[in-house]
């Protein structure tokens, strides 16, 4: 099992199903480079079960401004996480590369 530990920023979070199916995602955007070349790698993230109570408070108070971009309490800071299971591939979308991923977000630390 392949573990990623880096210095994140949390995006957008959302929530699928209900009850004890009910399961949250997160995307990171995990910085890299200095100043003018500043990259981001992109990571959409299920999120660790014992983290959802977390996630679950942060979501609540999202809020998305018009030209789309989420806040949340989580989202203001960088955090150290450790994504399981990560997988990255070059996204050449709209003549930008950059890359795209995804993983188990683990853990989550601030501080």
């Amino acid at each position: 099992m392949s573990t990623l530990t880096a210095k994140a920023f949390i995006g957008e979070i959302t929530k699928r199903g209900d009850g004890d199916n009910l399961k949250y995602f997160v995307n990171v955007s995990i910085p890299s480079g200095k100043d003018d070349n500043k990259k981001y790698q992109y990571c959409s993230c299920f999120v660790n079960k014992r983290l959802n109570r977390l996630f679950s408070s942060a979501l609540e108070s999202q809020t998305t401004e018009p030209d789309n971009k989420v806040h949340n309490p989580l989202s203001s800071q960088i955090a150290d996480i450790e994504i399981a299971e990560y997988f990255f591939s070059m996204d050449e979308s709209g003549g930008k590369n950059y890359l795209n991923g995804s993983g188990i977000l683990n853990n989550i630390n601030f501080g």
